[in-house]
């Protein structure tokens, strides 16, 4: 006699998806002195689709992966893709994502709008989705098991595909690392203290043929 236990019937092992975005519509009023051909229309560009497919894996943890889509110059283009695992001791982290840079967000700003105040730069590029977004590998270890994290990344600031990037080195260059202190969700509006860190990020850039950081 055979016996098959179904081990995903449990309600703890239920794979879940979460889906997110950003609506930003304006409208583009043709400009007389710098692009007099070009007509009134409504701009939707710093949208995006974020969805995020995650599963408990019994008692040891979560993981999953991010798939992220927006548009730029009318052209989508994948801005987050990559996968994760975290529990409670450790959060990993590996693929296309946003870079540790950001200084402050908010919902109501376009992300070219003021990206020189918003986001530290590349030291190698200019185009935008450098600044925001690479590949990138980062672990963090929670010390406490609740709400202090060490954390280490690695990873490039290049974006596209048979481009070349005069000032972009090869192989990884970037790199870092933090202490966050970040409250757990269930108190994140009772305390007092909800965000704190700092964060250290090392690049790489080559000026004049020499290699400089």
């Amino acid at each position: 006699m055979l016996t098959v236990l179904a081990l995903e019937v449990g309600r703890e092992v239920v794979p879940r998806i979460t889906l997110g975005g950003k609506l930003i519509s304006t409208v583009d009023s043709v400009d007389y002195d710098s692009a007099p051909m070009v007509a009134d229309h409504i701009s939707m560009e710093d949208s995006m689709v974020v969805m995020r497919f995650d599963k408990r894996l019994y008692q040891n943890g979560v993981a999953g992966a991010v798939l992220g889509i927006e548009e730029e110059d009318n052209v989508t283009r994948f801005q987050q893709l990559h996968a994760f695992y975290w529990s409670q001791d450790m959060k990993l982290e590996m693929g296309r994502t946003r870079l540790r840079n950001t200084l402050i967000e908010s919902t109501l700003l376009r992300d070219e709008d003021l990206l020189s105040y918003t986001h530290v730069a590349n030291a190698s590029l200019n185009e935008k989705f450098n600044q925001i977004y690479g590949e990138l590998i980062s672990t963090g270890w929670y010390l406490d098991h609740k709400v202090q994290r060490l954390g280490v990344w690695a990873g490039s600031r290049r974006n596209g595909n048979n481009v070349t990037f005069p000032n972009a080195p090869e192989g990884l260059d970037s790199q870092g690392l933090s202490y966050i202190y970040e409250q757990l969700k269930d108190l994140f509006y009772v305390t007092r203290l909800r965000h704190a860190g700092i964060r250290l990020d090392r690049q790489q850039v080559d000026v004049s043929g020499a290699t400089e950081w």
